[in-house]
């Protein structure tokens, strides 16, 4: 939420915020959302400020990386969480195949960035897998060849 609200806002004005500036953002944000979570803070104890401190402080180096990304590029986020399929803003992807089979594509795109008529599709990732050849050669975990990975 918080990370979806602060691009949604800043747009590729990120890279130019100075780093109090995310911070306030990031604050800003993370009681809006707190504060959409019904009883929530009536019941927020020490215990919970420290989990939340922990989150924003995790947060807040993940949009420091993404503020100097959108410093360091042309590229223009344009939206995030965009649905792809049956009852999102996109409908289903359909591509034939050979011997009468279709690829259907659809899910969540994390963010979607363009630039001069290209489109960069961003896929957040966390936690961590481990890179295993035949995984890939039978088509599953493809998207392990586009990040970092341990071998």
């Amino acid at each position: 939420f918080v990370l979806q609200r602060i691009i949604e806002t800043c747009g590729k004005e990120l890279g130019n915020l100075d780093n109090n500036t995310i911070k306030n953002e990031i604050d800003r944000f993370s009681n809006e959302y707190l504060d959409s979570i019904k009883g929530y803070r009536q019941i927020e104890d020490v215990r919970l400020k420290f989990f939340v401190n922990t989150l924003k402080s995790k947060l807040y180096s993940v949009v420091l990386r993404i503020a100097k990304e959108f410093a360091q590029s042309d590229f223009v986020p344009q939206r995030c969480e965009l649905v792809i399929g049956e009852k999102g803003e996109i409908p289903e992807i359909n591509i034939n195949l050979d011997n009468d089979k279709s690829l259907k594509l659809n899910g969540i795109i994390d963010r979607l960035d363009t630039y001069n008529g290209y489109v960069r599709i961003v896929d957040y990732k966390t936690g961590s897998r481990v890179f295993k050849l035949p995984d890939i050669l039978f088509g599953q975990n493809l998207q392990m060849l586009l990040y970092p990975h341990k071998f």
